[in-house]
């Protein structure tokens, strides 16, 4: 079920704009890959030479049912202080049921700026938090152990699978107890100039940070040859505990040559870093 709704109320200055959603899902997930088996092979040599370094198969009860609750509000006002100048203040807040936090109000504030005829500066800043996907709480009710084993055996037979017996430690995956959603910290600020009637060229900058990134970490990994939990082979733990930065410049082009044709080139330089490439 999704309810979600938008008005607007304009008056003098001001712009008003402000809206919400309500989001419930009921999830019947049943998750039968990988009972087969599977082999892993660390090249095409170790293949030829029938060697595989892995063997992963899952076995179990591989269906589960749960329930999401989402709820989303903002609020934003667009005032226009001079002809040449506005300025836009906003609010933005989330709920998960997923989570515990309640906390995550995302504020941002943009302005744009017309110091001559042909100039224009825009610029803001703000904070944007991410949907957490309901696949985490999936993924941590099934392979918890219990409903759906996952047994990762290393160095297998083959080609005749290796045997999983109740003594054979099977891996789990969990939420962290202090997951929380992750967001983005947006800055930025643009120069644009119009060279003729019809065409724009544009310099623009941008800050991204991101805060509480969703990582899996294995707190099972083996410590000097052994494994902290003798009775579980790998523990991956999903937490909102990586960061991330990016910087990036770019210049733009829009506008047309003569009549037939109208386009839009850009050239940007920018460097990203991040200590995650996703929950999983």
């Amino acid at each position: 079920m999704r309810v979600q709704d938008v008005a607007s109320y304009t008056r003098n200055r001001h712009a008003l704009k402000f809206g919400g959603e309500v989001r419930t899902v009921w999830l019947d997930v049943t998750e039968a890959s990988n009972f087969g088996g599977i082999y892993e092979f660390a090249s095409l040599n170790e293949f030829a030479a029938s060697r595989p370094f892995v063997y992963r198969i899952n076995k179990g009860q591989p269906r589960v049912t749960f329930a999401q609750h989402e709820v989303f509000g903002f609020i934003q006002d667009e005032i226009r202080l001079r002809p040449n100048l506005s300025l836009t203040p906003g609010l933005r807040y989330g709920w998960q049921s997923n989570l515990e936090d309640r906390n995550n109000f995302a504020p941002r504030l943009a302005f744009a700026y017309a110091p001559g005829e042909k100039w224009v500066i825009r610029g803001g800043g703000g904070i944007f938090y991410e949907r957490v996907s309901a696949e985490i709480r999936q993924r941590s009710l099934l392979y918890d152990g219990v409903r759906l084993l996952d047994f990762v055996i290393s160095n297998p037979s083959f080609p005749a699978p290796p045997a999983t017996t109740t003594a054979t430690p099977p891996s789990v995956t969990r939420t962290a107890a202090s997951l929380r959603a992750p967001y983005v910290a947006q800055t930025g600020v643009s120069i644009e100039r119009e060279l003729k009637r019809g065409n724009n060229l544009t310099l623009e900058y941008q800050l991204l940070r991101g805060v509480r990134l969703l990582r899996s970490r294995n707190l099972n990994a083996p410590v000097n040859g052994k494994r902290p939990n003798v009775d579980l082979f790998n523990l991956n733990q999903v937490e909102s505990s990586a960061r991330s930065r990016s910087h990036s410049v770019s210049l733009t082009w829009r506008g047309s040559i003569a009549r037939r044709f109208k386009g839009m080139a850009q050239s940007t330089f920018s460097r990203s870093k991040a200590a995650t490439g996703g929950a999983f």
